[in-house]
C-alpha cells in the first residue's frame, strides 16, 4: 500500500480513540485484546448449524493474530456448538488465542491488582479492547474495513495484508 492511500485511510479513522504510546509496535502498553463474535460476524448467521465463512475474515484474523493481536472468539454457543465452532476454525485454519474465556494477560493484570489490594472478582464479561460483533452499534460487515480500523487504532497505519 503506498504511503498516500495509507494517509488517506488514517485521516478517515483519525476519529477513532487513540491511547498515548507506552510501546514501540502499539498504541497501547500491551497487546491489544480483540473480542470476536462467531455467528454473524466470522460466518453468516445460519444457528445452530455453521454459516458460511465471511469473505477475508480468515486472512484478517489472521493476520492480526500474526502482528501480534490477542484474539478471543466469543459466542453464545454453548457445549457441543462451540466444540463444532472449535471444530470449524480449526479445519479453516483460522488462528486465535481463547474461545469464550478471557485472556491470560487479564488474569495476570487482575492479579496484580490483587497484590494492591482491590478485590478479586471473576466477570462474567470477556475484557477487551475492541469487541467486534455483528450486533454491535456501528459494525462494518467488511473484513478489509475492519482491518484498517483495527490497525488505525492501534498501530497508527494499516500494515500491508498480504
Amino acid at each position: 500500500m503506498d504511503n498516500r492511500i495509507d494517509e488517506q485511510l488514517t485521516n478517515k479513522y483519525q476519529n477513532l480513540d487513540v491511547v498515548v504510546n507506552k510501546s514501540n509496535k502499539f498504541l497501547i502498553d500491551h497487546n491489544p485484546v480483540l473480542a470476536i463474535d462467531f455467528d454473524g460476524t466470522i460466518v453468516g448467521h445460519n444457528y445452530p448449524s455453521i454459516g458460511r465463512i465471511k469473505p477475508n475474515a480468515k486472512l484478517v484474523i489472521n493476520k492480526l493474530r500474526s502482528l501480534g493481536f490477542i484474539i478471543i472468539i466469543w459466542s453464545v454457543r454453548d457445549t457441543e456448538d462451540v466444540y463444532a465452532a472449535q471444530d470449524f476454525l480449526r479445519a479453516s485454519e483460522i488462528k486465535y488465542d481463547h474461545f469464550n474465556e478471557n485472556s491470560t494477560w487479564f488474569w495476570n493484570r487482575l492479579k496484580e491488582d490483587m497484590r494492591f489490594g482491590k478485590a478479586y472478582y471473576e466477570p462474567r464479561k470477556i475484557y477487551a479492547d475492541m469487541y467486534i460483533d455483528d450486533r454491535g452499534m456501528g459494525f462494518v460487515d467488511d473484513w478489509l474495513s475492519i482491518y484498517e480500523i483495527v490497525c488505525t487504532k492501534f498501530i497508527g497505519h494499516i500494515p500491508e495484508l498480504c
